[in-house]
């Protein structure tokens, strides 16, 4: 169930959890993973707020904590090198520019 509260905030839940949106630029994703169940990372912006919960949801939540989910480095994929069916779809989007 949704709703909007007098102090402008809003409102999302089913009953036994309820999580307030206070406002749009707050940080939604440590209460977003807690209530997933996903480890929280030390070096994230903002922790989650038992104030966006029920009381009875946020006594049910384990949070736990990791340090970080920084990879150390871009995330470069390994990916096999173009063969030549794929090297000849390519050239036409090449010439258009819509690929490099």
């Amino acid at each position: 169930m949704a709703g909007r509260r007098s102090d402008g905030s809003s409102s999302v839940g089913t009953g036994r959890l309820e999580v307030r949106l206070a406002r749009p630029r707050c940080r939604k994703l440590p209460n977003l993973a807690a209530t997933l169940g996903l480890p929280i990372a030390a070096d994230l912006r903002g922790v989650p707020r038992a104030d966006w919960f029920t009381a009875g949801a946020w006594s049910e939540l384990t949070i736990t904590t990791v340090g970080s989910y920084d990879p150390g480095g871009p995330y470069i994929p390994d990916v096999p090198a173009p063969d030549a069916s794929e090297t000849e779809l390519l050239e036409p989007l090449k010439a258009i520019g819509y690929v490099d």
